[in-house]
């Protein structure tokens, strides 16, 4: 799902308060388990111009318990429940607290099949981004839309379900009747438009016969223009996909939306072959357009404001990555958003140019450095907030931004996308979590990712950086100190150096596994910058760069001890006069500064706290420039 920053601000939550998988919390009624969904099968009559539904919902389940004599579905207090059946058999029903309980006349058993009809009617609550329906006018062009979405929790505000992440059903099947002049889209494949005489009105019959989580379930109702493409998927020569999208009657929106549509069928071309098959290609994928703030992936049909170029290279994407395999928790939402939001990256990468992709990541990266103290993975407590899952920030831009990072530490595209197959054909048609990814990465690459996702995914914030370089004879020295944003300590990474000289400029890579570094590069020419990760492959905040002049072959100062506590000692060995001693803190800012008539001499540092610090010792003309950890 890709929502747009100010639809945030403007619309309330309207939400119960819930735990993972839907439970309300606080809550011990609302038992789901004892079953395993099978089959959801909806038939429901819906308009254009309210949220008003009423029909009925099939949920085919196996069950799972030793018996079973209560079956829960979670199902909102908001939609009237007429009659419940079991197969054509009335049953005893209650409908309290947000949850659907039925008892059969007789228990349910392990391995048996359980199949519960609800007969249903009401408006469907309304009223922000993540509302379960919504009717609304597109204001630019002026047509009326009534659409789902369900993610995370909204599912039961439409229909009655099991909102288990880990529990797909096999297969759905979505019924819409609607007025004569509307279309109704789906999931999967249209098997049929039924005309019901006499009553001015028509039946939409979808069937999808994948896998599919509770939340990807939708429809979209409009007086829609329907407008097919097809797209060739190059792993299967001769085949053809259909791409079915539900657009606006105006005939300016096609005219407008023409070169996106052609790139619809050229994005899916590429994922097809940089990801593997469309995971969907025996049925089709779709968009129906809403007038809402963003996307949302519904499974081989998106529903979306519009067909932009960006916008649909995200939601395409989770058809791969959200759809096809599902984060198993909502913890691990980086699963889904995470991964499409890269693909935008790859998107503009390999449709566009490296420039406008490069431009891409440095916006993601201005978004997550935003976060000083925040992490990837959805923390326990915060699971309850839909806010803080969708979290541009972190769930999508910092979400992107380390799989840019695991693609540099690879360093090689090859084993890069190989990881991604391998882990599409582990996990296809089911759930994962973001342990779940590290453990193909290691598996296919061979090496330890475990540092990686300790800092980067459960981790908290982002390193950040002071460089100071020189050159002495045919050696260019760099300097690096690293400090964190947040709480988690330190960032191992490797660090690109591009050293401009007066013959040319040479890259370097090297890698930071300490807070201190001192690299040390040979180098004939004359340096005359440094540019650290010119591609912008590691998210990171550079506080300064630093030029230190250090003529000839003149000793360095001695600075000692380094760790210090409350005092340090300094001496030059060649120094003449006043020595400046200048103390600088991870942020650059001057936080001690002292005159010194003579060394050696102490400074005494018992005003500052435990830290990282630059020390910057100045006698004459000359400049040094040294690493200084206070720690008592």
């Amino acid at each position: 799902m890709k929502t747009i920053r100010k639809i945030f601000f403007f619309f309330p939550v309207i939400f119960f308060l819930v735990c993972p998988d839907g439970q309300a919390a606080g809550e011990t009624s609302g038992d789901t388990t004892g079953y395993d969904v099978q089959w959801y099968f909806l038939q429901l009559s819906v308009n254009d111009s309210n949220t008003f539904l009423a029909g009925s919902a099939t949920v085919l389940t196996m069950v799972t318990a030793d018996t079973l004599s209560r079956f829960v579905l979670d199902f909102t207090d908001s939609l009237t429940v007429d009659s419940v059946k079991a197969g054509r058999e009335d049953i005893s029903w209650d409908h309290t607290q947000g949850f659907l309980t039925v008892r059969p006349a007789a228990p349910w058993h392990r391995e048996e099949p359980a199949e519960v009809t609800v007969y249903y009617h009401g408006f469907a609550p309304t009223g922000g981004f993540f509302s379960a329906v919504t009717s609304k006018e597109d204001q630019e062009w002026h047509q009326r839309v009534t659409w789902t979405l369900s993610e995370p929790f909204a599912a039961r505000e439409w229909f009655p379900c099991k909102q288990d992440l880990r529990d797909k059903a096999d297969s759905s099947a979505v019924w819409i009747t609607v007025d004569t002049g509307l279309v109704a889209g789906s999931n999967g494949l249209l098997q049929g438009v039924d005309t019901l005489a006499g009553e001015g009105k028509v039946r939409y019959r979808w069937h999808h016969h994948h896998p599919i989580d509770y939340y990807l379930i939708s429809f979209a109702v409009s007086a829609y223009r329907v407008v097919d493409q097809y797209a060739h998927d190059i792993r299967q020569p001769g085949d053809s996909l259909l791409i079915r999208n539900l657009i606006y009657r105006d005939p300016a929106f096609l005219e407008k939306n023409r070169e996106n549509m052609e790139a619809t069928v050229n994005l899916i071309e590429l994922y097809s072959r940089l990801f593997g098959p469309y995971p969907f290609s025996d049925e089709k994928y779709g968009h129906c357009l809403a007038p809402m703030g963003g996307g949302m992936e519904h499974q081989t049909m998106t529903t979306a404001a519009s067909l932009a170029f960006l916008l649909v290279a995200h939601e395409m994407a989770h058809q791969w990555f959200g759809d096809y395999v599902t984060c198993a928790t909502w913890q691990d939402i980086w699963i889904n958003e995470g991964f499409a939001s890269y693909v935008e990256y790859i998107a503009l990468e390999n449709m566009k140019s490296r420039e406008e992709a490069n431009k891409w990541m440095e916006r993601a990266h201005d978004q997550a450095l935003k976060e000083d103290d925040g992490s990837v993975y959805v923390p326990l407590e915060d699971i309850d907030d839909v806010w803080r899952i969708f979290s541009g920030r972190l769930s999508y831009k910092k979400g992107a931004s380390i799989l840019h990072m695991m693609r540099y530490e690879l360093d090689d595209d090859t084993l890069f996308y190989r990881v991604l197959d391998t882990y599409l054909e582990t996990f296809g048609d089911s759930t994962a979590t973001g342990r779940d990814f590290e453990e193909v990465l290691e598996q296919v690459s061979g090496d330890d990712f475990g540092w990686f996702f300790d800092q980067w995914y459960y981790g908290r914030g982002y390193p950040r950086f002071g460089f100071v370089w020189y050159q002495r004879n045919d050696t260019l020295f760099i300097n690096c100190e690293e400090s964190p944003s947040g709480s988690t300590p330190f960032f191992r990474t490797h660090l690109d150096f591009l050293v401009h000289t007066t013959g040319g400029d040479t890259l370097v890579r090297y890698l930071v596994d300490e807070p201190y570094e001192d690299f040390a590069l040979p180098l004939k020419e004359v340096a005359t910058g440094v540019t650290v990760d010119p591609r912008g492959w590691v998210l990171k905040k550079i506080d300064n760069i630093s030029h230190v002049i250090n003529p000839g072959n003149e000793e360095w100062p001695y600075v000692y001890p380094n760790p210090a506590g409350d005092e340090v000692n300094i001496y030059l060995p060649t120094a003449a006069g006043v020595t400046l001693v200048e103390v600088m803190n991870s942020g650059g800012q001057k936080v001690l500064v002292k005159s010194l008539p003579m060394t050696p001499c102490q400074l005494s540092l018992a005003t500052l706290p435990e830290g990282f610090y630059l020390l910057r010792i100045s006698n004459g003309n000359r400049v040094w420039v040294r690493k200084l950890v206070i720690r008592r």
